[in-house]
């Protein structure tokens, strides 16, 4: 009998591998297509701008928007699917912990649970800082496009090392948004590393101080620590999502707002 559930898990894997692979190829396929797609749409549009669609618009915003927004929708797309997937894979780990330990699970769950706010604030924090990032880079591109349109100018009156002066300081700037939003992004990264953690301290604390009778066996031990390992999964999963599409709906904003501009 056990021979049978050994070689039961080892095609499971077998199977259960060829099908990440599948969903992963499919996602990655969904993704270039929606981001060729929205490519060629941006260019499109701007050539069909009409000279009141070009105000305010620079060469260094759509070269942003082609360049960075719309890899940031390929990128939801390559997790997309963790929208439906992620939290049915929670729910039946959580009804596995119910069954083994009964209402002491549901202590691991509130803490899993309690910790997604912190993850959607940071989320939006990282929003707020890409948001000044794309900003700075726009200035950036645009000192440089305006650089290398003009280049015999440039030249010809040793322009080189003012343009180079604002491109360096245009960049400093970056930098130091990227610095922080890497900074946020590595918080969050830890709080889904340490959520499972915290969440299995707590199911087996609230487990052997409820009752006397409860106690931790090593199978119990171990099948528990299966359980949260197979929580990290979806929970990381879920996380980087949010992260991505807090991103992909900032890149939809500003790719929308440019296709509204007036044109032929």
């Amino acid at each position: 009998e056990s021979i049978l559930y050994v070689l039961l898990i080892f095609f499971l894997s077998i199977l259960s591998a060829f099908c990440t692979q599948r969903y992963q190829f499919l996602s990655y396929q969904s993704g270039i297509v929606i981001r060729t797609a929205v490519t060629s749409a941006t260019y499109q549009h701007s050539l069909r701008l009409t000279p009141r669609g070009r105000e305010g618009l620079t060469s260094g915003y759509v070269t942003n928007l082609v360049a960075t927004d719309t890899q940031k929708l390929f990128e939801v797309m390559q997790d997309g699917h963790m929208v439906w997937s992620a939290p049915i894979a929670i729910v039946t780990v959580i009804a596995l912990l119910y069954h083994l330990t009964g209402p002491s699970s549901l202590v691991g769950s509130a803490v899993l649970v309690g910790l997604v706010p912190l993850s959607k604030k940071v989320a939006y924090a990282v929003v707020k800082i890409r948001r000044k990032r794309v900003a700075v880079a726009d200035e950036r591109i645009e000192i440089t496009t305006a650089m290398l349109q003009g280049i015999k100018v440039t030249k010809l009156n040793n322009y080189e090392d003012q343009f180079e002066e604002r491109v360096a300081e245009a960049r400093r700037r970056e930098m130091k948004l990227i610095q922080k939003e890497q900074s946020v992004w590595g918080f969050t990264l830890t709080i889904l590393v340490f959520t499972p953690v915290l969440g299995m301290f707590a199911t087996f604390s609230t487990y052997v101080l409820v009752s006397e009778d409860n106690i931790m066996t090593a199978s119990m031990v171990f099948t528990l620590a299966m359980l949260f390992n197979m929580l990290k999964f979806p929970i990381n999963s879920a996380g980087t999502l949010l992260g991505k599409a807090a991103l992909g709906v900032q890149a939809m904003q500003r790719l929308s707002h440019f296709i509204a501009r007036e044109s032929n």
